[in-house]
């Protein structure tokens, strides 16, 4: 059954389990979907997930989580369309995020756990694809596999200069 939610007038605090699919959902120009407890899980599917615009809040802010997988699913209008400080595990697959200040803003995941870019689409953003800040923000690794991550006038990914901390990857 498809969900639409229409201007969102607060953000949508998750604090447990969360899955969604066929879901439409307006954050208007506030924050989305919020998760600050260490243990929520968020699941959306062939969804669509807009905003008021590239100046307004976050979509999808993870200040603590487990667990967070989008797959087919299109996010534009928002600050970050991921704002994540703090997650052990995340899987994009089938994704388009553009439109955005910034696709990720992503700093201080967990080193175990994974986190896997697959076939996701972002471009189209203000600011970077992908944005880690500095060394002291680092991430555990991250694999991008046949994704398409551009800005219209530079780079779409911002990594920290002195990382060293292995294994991430980049492939076709």
């Amino acid at each position: 059954e498809h969900v639409h939610v229409a201007s969102a007038q607060d953000q949508s605090n998750i604090d447990g389990t969360f899955t969604a699919t066929d879901l439409t959902y307006d954050k208007g120009q506030g924050d989305g979907l919020v998760a600050t407890n260490g243990t929520a899980k968020i699941s959306i599917t062939d969804s669509h997930l807009t905003g008021g615009g590239p100046s307004t809040g976050d979509m999808l802010s993870m200040h603590a989580g487990d667990s967070l997988t989008v797959n087919n699913t299109e996010i534009t209008g928002a600050h970050c369309a991921f704002h994540i400080f703090g997650l052990t595990s995340l899987t994009l697959n089938h994704d388009n995020i553009h439109g955005n200040s910034y696709g990720f803003m992503m700093y201080r995941t967990s080193d175990g756990g994974t986190r896997t870019i697959t076939d996701t689409n972002i471009f189209d953003n203000a600011g970077f694809g992908i944005d880690e800040g500095s060394a002291a923000n680092h991430n555990g690794p991250i694999t991008v596999t046949g994704s398409y991550i551009l800005l219209p006038t530079r780079y779409g990914m911002k990594l920290p200069v002195a990382v060293s901390r292995g294994p991430n990857s980049i492939s076709e």
